[in-house]
């Protein structure tokens, strides 16, 4: 399959229409609606090829046909023809298909009525995959608008949720996976459930018995991922699930879940069916063979694979004499007959006793085989999954090329053969049989068991061209051939020797590595214990098992120690360290750090001795303390500046050390060497054809630009960064990037597209199932919509922030929700909630301490109470607050404080205090210098002196405002006017014209609405002038 796609030419003007039809403006509105880089976008509308997962989300969200619009336009009549494109099946063959109408059409009826589920169990052999196939065959037929996809499971594939959640998605097409996201469970059932959510697929997974122990999922994430398919509120998808038994978790789905799920148990065919079976594949029924087929049929009730085996051996030994095969295996049946009826005691005796008997037929059926094929088909049983008829063949190469098609040719004859596309395969069952023969002879089992890893790693050569994901499954069934039979230096030559277990770990498959590796433990030495475990730890590190990863981790370093191999010793501290960084226990990091680079010292490994001095750097940087992280940055440079030529990998750390050094540059405000070194570490990368460092500079150098103003350039940077991040699967850098553009849309005023920038950056921290990430979003976002006046979504916000840092206890999250809640009420109007909310944040801030957050509610708590008309108590909080800036010699505070009280007094006309408190106020200014502080005291006196009739002080208060604003000529038209108005109002109608005159011809030259306001003064003016001359 193709990495990437593109649209066809003729569809250019399609895909224009999809974009218009579905309300969008731009490319870009789309681009940042469905969370994928402009680039991307624009490489789709334009032709060009992009990855088929983005493909893919495009095409759904245009509502376009993801394969029409790769083809070129065609005529009706070539659309018929094409559309016209079946289902094709591994095992229904509709001219050989007997019975079991009812059913198809109850499980049809099933489906059609919005059944999501339908689960199916019986027997090994009984016919459950075959019955699935027909059904969605059959569905086809009435609509064919849907997806068809088979897997099963597989001997070899690991049980737990992630590993088949790829396997699915990659059958889905979406292979290309964050290595990250590749080993997280939920972010897999997020992308598994959208898939299945947005598209319309028919899905069958098969033999799930493999993923079930002790009638359970091994891996409880499978039951989570099924429930999520029947929670959710849209579903456009069928399921179909076989095994051979049924969790018993999901015993009472049937109740729960009455109308989206559906549990079958399969029996096997009627008498008339199995007569059906018998004529159809080849026996020639007669009024002589009629009665014995039945009673061969009726003896083992109809199972499918047992009339097929036996109906293959009367057809290929007996030449299709019914009679002649009877009158050799009559006791046979009728033993089994007896046996069966006897132990119907319960149903669970009589199905046991039932597949022993199966089993046992289809043996003795087995047996009948030329030489050549039983050997075929023993020693392709050490296949754990379908695989090519040449791994097949391969196996028995001691005949001749003739010899082997003729082997393959009667099994295939005797329909044991079960093809899926180019692959085949063996029934369970019948694998099952053949693979305990092949172990009767150790040397032949282990020689092909040896045979067939060999074939894998010929098929799937780690340095070959060809997909990660069929090269790392190819590996791992290599090593279970390998380990089945205890060869585990060839393990350990795969791993360690030919460096493969370094490129898995690289391609990000974790849970793979843990497999490989474990495969090792105690099995060859302890220098291969020591790497194993180091492997482990890296494999749980990169899952974000920090604690198993340090588990991991010491367990290496006993053997390091016990070695006394010092270099291992300041490796593993190393990785060590990393944990409790990542666990933000910097001192516990610190001090092993620091005990890595004295064993790096001593030992003078100059590669281990700068990469640790950059963890270090980046300790400090992360703490705030950008100096002292730039010293240690620069010590890794010089250091890996004279390795490069002695170790040519040292470039690549030195060209993240750049970046980091550039990094701490920015937060230490220094943008000028800040872009220098992003610039270096963006150009080395692109040479070292590093994706991620190249993602990580476009990253950083966004944010550069956006803090120096240039938010042109920023975006162009930040978009570079996006389509870097989803073509390669780097959620983080991604999330980043979202984050840098929602401040930027921000600082433009820009909120729809700053709102749809931090809803793509939250949708990414959930997948990622970061918690407190998610609460801080969650914040952002609430913040946006307050600002657009759109409380109720902002408190939405608030509250699932609020919820989030109450579970994980984080105070000061707290604080800043319920503080967010508390202004959204007041906003609205609503005081009452108001100071419900800023009561809790006090209480909080009190008791952390947190003394901005305690003074700024307290001020809070007075105005909510002030609106309220509780004017008491908003003195209360009022004086509180004062109180609290004095103590903590906060002058701003301080000034604060009188002015609240002031404004509290003016409104209920007690000007007296007022104008002590404005007072007060204008000291704490002048003697700050604080000149804001002073004009703001200076016009509380003018306004309170004037309502409480002392016009001179306010008028002297005025004109010391005035010379403040001098240069302020709008602010200076309001004061003349003010000054007016108190000499109009003091009857003295001199001043008051010569002030109103003034400020109406600075209104009038700045063409404000004042102009008005003076107009109408001066006219007042005037007529009470002639009032008193007429008088």
């Amino acid at each position: 399959m193709p990495r990437s796609v593109s649209i066809h030419p003729d569809r250019k003007q399609t895909v224009e229409d999809a974009l218009k039809r579905n309300g969008f403006l731009t490319q870009g509105d789309f681009a940042v609606n469905i969370e994928i880089a402009l680039s991307t976008v624009s490489k789709f509308f334009n032709g060009k090829s992009v990855y088929i997962s983005k493909f893919e989300l495009i095409c759904e969200a245009l509502g376009l046909d993801k394969q029409e619009i790769q083809r070129p336009l065609e005529s009706s009549q070539d659309k018929a023809v094409k559309e016209t494109l079946e289902i094709i099946p591994t095992l229904y063959n509709p001219e050989k298909w007997v019975g079991r109408s009812q059913l198809i059409e109850m499980l049809l009826n099933q489906f059609q009525q919005n059944t999501r589920i339908v689960w199916l169990t019986g027997l090994s052999g009984i016919g459950k995959t075959t019955l699935g196939e027909c059904i969605a065959v059959k569905d086809w037929e009435s609509d064919p608008s849907f997806q068809w996809l088979h897997i099963e499971i597989s001997a070899s594939q690991l049980p737990d949720f992630a590993t088949g959640a790829r396997e699915i998605l990659s059958q889905l097409g979406e292979k290309e996976l964050d290595p990250q996201e590749m080993n997280d469970p939920k972010r897999l059932s997020d992308r598994l459930l959208k898939k299945l959510q947005s598209s319309f697929y028919w899905f069958q997974i098969d033999a799930i018995e493999k993923l079930i122990e002790a009638n359970e999922f091994i891996d409880s994430y499978w039951l989570t991922f099924l429930e999520s398919c029947l929670n959710t509120n849209h579903f456009s998808s069928r399921l179909l699930l076989t095994s051979q038994v049924l969790p018993n978790s999901l015993i009472n789905w049937c109740d729960r879940f009455s109308n989206i799920w559906h549990q079958e148990t399969l029996k096997g065919l009627a008498n008339d069916e199995s007569e059906q079976y018998f004529a159809k594949n080849g026996i020639v029924i007669s009024e002589f063979n009629q009665d014995i087929l039945n009673r061969i049929g009726q003896t083992y009730e109809g199972h499918p694979l047992v009339l097929q085996v036996i109906t293959g051996e009367i057809l290929q030994v007996y030449q299709g004499d019914v009679t002649a095969y009877w009158q050799v295996n009559q006791t046979e049946f009728e033993q089994v007959s007896r046996e069966l009826k006897s132990s119907r005691l319960t149903e669970t005796d009589y199905n046991e006793q039932l597949a022993r008997r199966v089993r046992e037929r289809v043996k003795k059926s087995l047996e009948q085989l030329p030489e050549k094929a039983i050997t075929l088909l023993c020693r392709s049983a050490v296949y754990r999954r379908p695989v090519l008829k040449k791994f097949w063949l391969g196996l028995i190469t001691e005949y001749s090329p003739k010899e082997q098609l003729e082997a393959y040719r009667v099994l295939g004859d005797r329909a044991l053969i079960e093809t899926e596309r180019n692959l085949i395969r063996l029934h369970n069952l019948v694998r099952d049989i053949a693979y305990d023969w092949l172990r009767e002879d150790e040397s032949i089992w282990k020689a092909a068991e040896v045979k067939a890893a060999e074939l894998w790693l010929n098929k799937y050569p780690m340095t070959g061209n060809g997909d990660n994901f069929e090269k790392v499954q190819a590996y791992v069934d290599a090593a279970y051939h390998y380990y089945a039979v205890k060869d585990y230096q060839k393990i350990r030559s795969m791993v360690i020797g030919d460096g493969w277990g370094i490129l898995i770990q690289l391609w990000g498959y974790s849970k793979e590595i843990i497999l490989i590796y474990s495969f090792l433990i105690n099995k060859v030495s302890e220098e291969t214990d020591l790497i194993c475990f180091k492997a482990l730890g890296n494999a749980t590190h990169e899952l974000g098992d920090y604690e198993i990863a340090k588990n991991w981790y010491h367990k290496s370093l006993d053997i390091a120690l016990k070695i006394n191999d010092k270099f291992e010793q300041g490796e593993i501290l190393n990785n060590i360290a990393n944990c409790w960084k990542n666990t933000r226990n910097y001192d516990q990091a610190i001090k092993i750090y620091f005990h890595s680079l004295e064993i790096a010292r001593k030992q003078k490994k100059q590669s281990l001795i700068a990469r640790v001095l950059g963890n270090i750097g980046n300790i400090y940087n992360e703490n705030g303390n950008h100096i002292l992280a730039i010293k240690f940055y620069r010590q890794s440079l010089v250091i890996l500046e004279k390795l490069i030529s002695k170790e040519p990998i040292a470039i690549h750390q030195y060209s993240i050390e750049m970046g980091n050094l550039g990094n701490a540059y920015y937060w230490s405000g220094d943008y000028k060497n800040a872009m220098e070194y992003q610039l270096i570490h963006l150009d080395m990368s692109r040479k070292l054809g590093d994706k991620q460092g190249e993602n990580r500079s476009l990253g950083r150098l966004g944010r550069i630009h956006h803090s120096m103003g240039n938010n042109s350039k920023a975006i162009k940077h930040l978009h570079e960064s996006l389509s870097i991040s989803q073509d390669i699967g780097d959620r983080k850098s991604e999330k980043e990037a979202w984050g840098e553009l929602t401040n930027i849309f921000i600082s433009e005023e820009n909120y729809l597209q700053a709102l749809r920038c931090s809803q793509s950056r939250l949708n990414i921290i959930s997948e990622m199932g970061d918690l407190l990430n998610e609460a801080e979003n969650l914040l952002q976002i609430g913040s946006i919509y307050e600002i657009m006046k759109n409380y109720e979504r902002a408190e939405e916000n608030y509250l699932l922030a609020q919820n989030i840092f109450h579970i994980k206890e984080i105070y000061e999250g707290q604080i800043l929700s319920l503080f967010n809640l508390g202004r959204t009420q007041f906003n609205k109007g609503k005081y009452e909630n108001a100071i419900n909310y800023y009561q809790k944040c006090l209480a909080i801030s009190k008791n952390i301490k947190w003394h901005l957050y305690e003074l700024t509610t307290l001020g809070l708590l007075g105005l909510s109470n002030q609106h309220l008309g509780n004017i008491n108590k908003a003195e209360e909080f009022f004086l509180e607050y004062l109180y609290f800036a004095q103590k903590t010699n906060d002058y701003i505070g301080q000034s604060g404080g009188h002015s609240n009280l002031a404004r509290l007094y003016t409104s209920v006309s007690n000007y007296q205090k007022a104008i002590f408190h404005l007072s007060c106020q204008l000291n704490i200014a002048k003697n700050q210098k604080d000149k804001s502080g002073e004009m703001s005291a200076i016009s509380g006196l003018a306004l309170v002196n004037k309502k409480a009739g002392n016009f001179l002080e306010a008028l002297n208060f005025l004109f010391l405002l005035l010379q403040y604003n001098n240069e302020n000529s709008e602010k200076k038209a309001i004061i003349l006017l003010e000054i007016s108005e108190i000499y109009y109002s003091t009857k003295k109608p001199k001043f008051a014209r010569q002030n109103c005159e003034q400020a109406l011809q600075i209104a009038t030259e700045l063409g404000i609405p004042l102009a008005q306001e003076c107009q109408e003064l001066l006219s007042k003016i005037e007529e009470e002038a002639m009032n008193d001359q007429e008088n």
